[in-house]
C-alpha cells in the first residue's frame, strides 16, 4: 500500500486508521487526510484491534495516558454525573461499597458486584476487598429478604 506524506493511503478507496499522542485518541483516513477522533470518556483506542476498548484491555506503549474519567467532587451524586453530556458508560460510586452506578442515556444505572467483591473507584472495576477503599461508603447493602 502507498502511504502519501501525512502516512494514509494514496488510494483513498483504502480505509486506515493511524495512531494518536494521546491512548485515547486516533485518526482515521479520509481522502488522503488524518482526522482526529477522540473515544468515548472511559475507553481507550486499542491499536491491536482498531477499536475503543475498556482501559485494562489497551497498551498505550509509548502514547499519553489521558485520564478520560471527569473527577467528582462531594457535590456530585450519580444523577448529576450521568445528566452530563457524553457520560454514557461512565461509572460512578454508589453509597455501597458493593454497588456502583453506570450511565446509561443521562441517567444511573444500579449493578451489583458479584460477591465478594466490592467497587473500586481507582480502577473503575470491581475488586477483592483488599484492594478497595471503601471510605464513607457503606460495606455492603442488605438486601430485603434479609429483613424477616
Amino acid at each position: 500500500m502507498e502511504l502519501n506524506a501525512k502516512g494514509c493511503p494514496k488510494d483513498t478507496m483504502i480505509f486506515k486508521i493511524l495512531p494518536h499522542d494521546d491512548c485515547n485518541k486516533f485518526y482515521k483516513c479520509s481522502n488522503g487526510e488524518p482526522y482526529e477522533f477522540k473515544c468515548p470518556e472511559t475507553l481507550m483506542f486499542n491499536l491491536n484491534e482498531s477499536v475503543c476498548d475498556w482501559p485494562n484491555q489497551v497498551d498505550c506503549g509509548n502514547r499519553k495516558l489521558v485520564t478520560p474519567t471527569p473527577e467528582t467532587n462531594d457535590d456530585d451524586d450519580a444523577v448529576s454525573v450521568c445528566a452530563r453530556e457524553g457520560s454514557d458508560g461512565l461509572l460512578v460510586a454508589h453509597e455501597y461499597c458493593n454497588h456502583l452506578y453506570m450511565c446509561a442515556r443521562g441517567l444511573p444505572v444500579d449493578i451489583t458486584c458479584p460477591e465478594p467483591l466490592l467497587f473500586n473507584t481507582d480502577s473503575k472495576l470491581c475488586d477483592w476487598e483488599s484492594q478497595v477503599d471503601c471510605g464513607d461508603r457503606l460495606k455492603e447493602k442488605e438486601s430485603e429478604s434479609q429483613e424477616k
